[in-house]
Formats: C-alpha cells, sequence, structure tokens
C-alpha cells in the first residue's frame, strides 16, 4: 500500500457543529493494525446525544466540545490494511469490526471511526465475512453490545423466565 500522509476526520467541534478536518493517518503500533474504514453508522443514542450536547453515560457531567476527532464513532467495519509490529492474529485483507464494551488492549487511546484511517488494538478486533456490503456489518457492535447486556442479566438471574422480545416468523407472501 502507499501509504497516505493525511486523512479526512469529522469532529463535534460544537452543539450541533461537525465539521471535516485534516490529520495524519496514524501509525500502528505493537499489536495495533491500521484499518481502512469501509462503513460507519450513526448509533442514535450515543452519537447524537454527543452531538446534540447531551450526556448519556453521566447526565451530570457536561458534554465538553470539540470532541476527540473522529468520535464517538463506535459502530463500523473496516479493512486491514497494514499491521503493526507484533501484530499476528490479522492478516492485511481482513474485514473487522471492534464490538463496544471489550477491553482496549494496551490502553493506547483510539479516536472514532468517522475518519477514513483509524489504528486498533488486533486483541479486541472481530474478523467479519467480507463481501457483505459494509453498511449491513457495522452494526454489529450494536448486536454485541446487547449480547453482552444480557449476559450480564442472565449471570444475576434477573431475566430468567422472562421474554424480553418474541421473534415471529414472515407470512407467507400476500397476493
Amino acid at each position: 500500500m502507499t501509504r497516505q500522509e493525511s486523512m479526512r476526520v469529522l469532529q463535534i467541534t460544537g452543539l450541533e457543529r461537525a465539521e471535516l478536518v485534516e490529520m495524519p493517518v496514524p501509525q500502528p503500533q505493537r499489536a495495533e493494525v491500521l484499518v481502512k474504514v469501509l462503513a460507519v453508522v450513526t448509533c442514535n443514542q450515543y452519537d447524537l446525544h454527543i452531538y446534540h450536547g447531551r450526556p448519556i453515560l453521566d447526565p451530570t457531567q457536561p458534554v465538553v466540545f470539540p470532541q476527540p476527532p473522529g468520535f464517538p464513532g463506535h459502530e463500523w467495519v473496516g479493512e486491514v490494511l497494514e499491521l503493526g509490529p507484533g501484530a499476528t492474529q490479522l492478516q492485511v485483507g481482513d474485514w473487522i469490526c471492534v464490538p463496544g464494551g471489550r477491553p482496549r488492549g494496551t490502553g493506547r487511546h483510539y479516536p472514532g471511526a468517522y475518519a477514513q484511517y483509524r489504528v486498533v488494538d488486533e486483541t479486541v478486533s472481530i474478523k467479519v465475512p467480507k463481501g457483505i456490503e459494509p453498511l449491513k456489518l457495522a452494526p454489529l457492535e450494536m448486536a454485541a453490545c446487547v449480547s453482552a447486556s444480557i449476559l450480564e442479566l442472565k449471570a444475576v438471574n434477573a431475566i430468567e423466565g422472562r421474554r424480553a422480545a418474541t421473534w415471529h416468523r414472515p407470512s407467507a407472501a400476500r397476493s
């Protein structure tokens, strides 16, 4: 790959204001990979709360602007372009996502996915099938969050014998 020097990144700069900024393309460090973002979807909870200046995690804390470049941008899918030193779990060309709530490995801060490229710790990345429409894969992060919440509730017997949702098979096509 011919490495680009800079990239465009969306940054929420103020209440209901965002702009594209130029930043250097990040360098992967130990056990990290450089990823080209193929698709990112806007989370109707976290991303829009931040954009509209409404705190979501701690309602007593104000939303501070500007937000970090590319943030929040947590529902995304991308293609691995480059391996950092010691990266062995992924290969160039793999498609990945990073489910929310997973530990970030090295503790290094990773900007959000409203960017052309991002660097992520390969140990928290999940390989996804190549060739599926990227916008259909990007929301996998949300599914992982829902699953993690259900597993936590199940572990403390908070949902035993209860239904949160019911799935119905679609009826035959009507003529």
